[in-house]
């Protein structure tokens, strides 16, 4: 996993960033150059990493053995940040509340679509202070420092905030999750670090009982011919009433397929009043044809499914084995 952060996130301008100007000076790079060149060395080190002879300087080496390019997780919050992070596949805002992610993922998906893309899984970091039986008192601490440390206002600190018991950490948990975060990460800036991992574990564990299950299926043949779909699908546990909620828009899912993509959702439900959101699609830039987003939606509702279906299995195995 790599980070990459050319200095305009919150984050960075509280390390240096915008503001340290004499930081910039002793590198030798102008402010003004960090995107041309962030991208150069992105480019660079994907080749290199695939075993490729690559110029770099007045050198041109090749590692070996070759290797799968880790995930690239970009921070940055500017159009050039943004299309770094699809072309790379990974987003990481910083300081973000839950309603960050969920306003950006729209436009992260537009422009993923002018370059035949699919938007790239989002990351967000918070830290957390977890107390086991909430008996505690609330310390100013967490919000203000948070505030002050980042220089962001005491509302937006508070609301990226985790805190409390694990039952209230994973409510928050959860409206990260729902808001399109793929991955949470948690930090904890008391000393007791054991402790909150343990409470963090109990909190994602109650997290995960309610967040809908994620599935991806891929339709269509490699070469792309005759139609190919990716698609990434979140079904909810609990049955209710049938939504097929679509975020994405007309330039990443085009209607004819986002039809289709719910034709096959309603045949995988087999009938079951369940909620689907779609959370990505990939959209062959040639031949995207309608038959294999039916078919994608098909599988990946079957398999969230079979997955629901065997996490009830395993919870009714273990209240018959408790139950001897």
């Amino acid at each position: 996993m790599l980070g990459v952060d050319t200095g305009g996130s919150a984050w960075a301008q509280w390390r240096g960033g915008l503001v340290d100007t004499p930081v910039r000076a002793v590198t030798g790079v102008p402010y003004e150059e960090r995107d041309e060149r962030t991208g150069r060395a992105l480019e660079q080190l994907r080749s290199l990493l695939a075993g490729y002879p690559t110029r770099v300087g007045d050198a041109e080496p090749t590692l070996r053995p070759r290797v799968v390019w880790p995930p690239f997780l970009v921070g940055g919050e500017s159009e050039a940040d943004l299309r770094r992070a699809i072309r790379h596949g990974g987003w990481f805002p910083n300081l973000a509340a839950p309603a960050y992610p969920a306003r950006m993922i729209p436009r992260l998906s537009a422009l993923a679509a002018e370059s035949h893309d699919t938007a790239p899984w989002v990351s967000v970091a918070f830290p957390a202070v977890l107390d086991a039986t909430g008996s505690g008192e609330h310390r100013a601490g967490p919000g203000d420092g948070v505030a002050y440390r980042y220089g962001i206002d005491a509302e937006r600190a508070a609301a990226m905030l985790v805190e409390g018991t694990p039952e209230r950490a994973a409510e928050k948990l959860v409206e990260f999750a729902r808001a399109g975060a793929g991955r949470i990460v948690l930090s904890f800036p008391g000393t007791d670090w054991r402790t909150q991992c343990e409470l963090a574990a109990r909190a994602m564990e109650s997290a995960r009982a309610v967040l809908p299950v994620r599935r991806t299926a891929t339709a269509g043949s490699r070469t792309g011919c005759g139609g190919r779909a990716r698609v990434t699908l979140d079904v909810e546990r609990v049955t209710g009433a049938y939504a097929f909620i679509d975020p994405l828009g007309d330039d990443a899912l085009p209607a004819d397929l986002a039809e289709a993509l719910e034709q096959g959702v309603r045949e995988g439900l087999a009938g079951q009043d369940r909620a689907v959101r779609v959370r990505r699609a990939w959209v062959h830039e040639v031949d995207a044809h309608p038959a294999v987003f039916r078919a994608a939606g098909r599988t990946a509702v079957t398999e969230a499914l079979a997955a629901l279906a065997a996490e009830r299995a395993q919870v009714t195995g273990r209240a018959g084995t408790a139950g001897r």
